[in-house]
């Protein structure tokens, strides 16, 4: 039985868009306001994306 594990720069561009879709969420669901919570979501999202972006390219 293989086990397939996708690479890591996919995975970290994985979970990057998982954190920018749920700041996108709330983000339509409080009517166009930025909570605190969706700031940092937001910020997390583009940090994970930055990363598996340059992992991506580097590797």
């Amino acid at each position: 039985m293989n086990i397939v594990i996708p690479p890591v720069e996919f995975i970290f561009l994985f979970v990057g868009l998982v954190f920018l879709a749920l700041a996108l969420r709330e983000y339509f669901r409080s009517g166009g306001k930025m909570s605190v919570a969706c700031k940092i979501r937001l910020r997390m999202g583009i940090i994970f994306v930055a990363v598996g972006a340059g992992l991506y390219f580097i590797l």
